[in-house]
């Protein structure tokens, strides 16, 4: 697996997590999402990896097919300009370590930061390896998570700009 880029307060995030492995899952995950590069998805999935949603029935089973539904989705968010995804780290009173999932679905869209849409709750095995994923959109309440302001792969400053600009809070 490529090394996490240098910076303090995911460090700091994960060093404060009784899960260590699953805290660092889930920098590489929002990695992947938010700089839209699958590469970060390489080495993290477990051969036996299983991925979910509450919008689909379906689940999808073993490291390639996971591994090509996910690259599936990070390519057609990049297709679409102004379709931007974010994926904040989180703690979950349910689940713990997890991620609070936004997107933006058009440019005018002001307050797409303020409330997450999904939390992205991960799994990992023994060898630290991605052994599920799990998409909550329903129950319990994506609300419900506690947003940590950190968005790997976003300079602190960018985010900023973007909850001051984007979610209703700033000028």
């Amino acid at each position: 697996m490529r090394p996490l880029p240098h910076d303090p307060r995911t460090s700091e995030w994960i060093a404060a997590s009784h899960k260590p492995a699953l805290a660092e899952a889930c920098v590489r995950y929002a990695l992947a999402f938010n700089t839209l590069e699958r590469a970060w998805l390489a080495g993290l999935l477990a051969d036996d990896v299983q991925y979910g949603s509450q919008q689909v029935f379906d689940i999808v089973h073993g490291r390639t097919p996971v591994c090509e539904h996910l690259g599936r989705k990070i390519e057609a968010l990049r297709a679409l300009p102004g379709r931007e995804p974010r994926f904040e780290l989180a703690r979950s009173p349910t689940f713990g370590e997890c991620l609070a999932g936004f997107e933006r679905l058009e440019a005018a869209e002001r307050n797409w930061l303020a409330r997450p849409g999904l939390t992205a709750v991960l799994t990992v095995n023994a060898a630290g390896r991605v052994a599920s994923v799990m998409i909550v959109t329903v129950a319990p309440s994506p609300a419900h998570v506690q947003r940590s302001g950190i968005y790997p792969g976003i300079g602190s400053g960018t985010v900023h700009e973007i909850a001051q600009r984007d979610t209703g809070t700033g000028r």
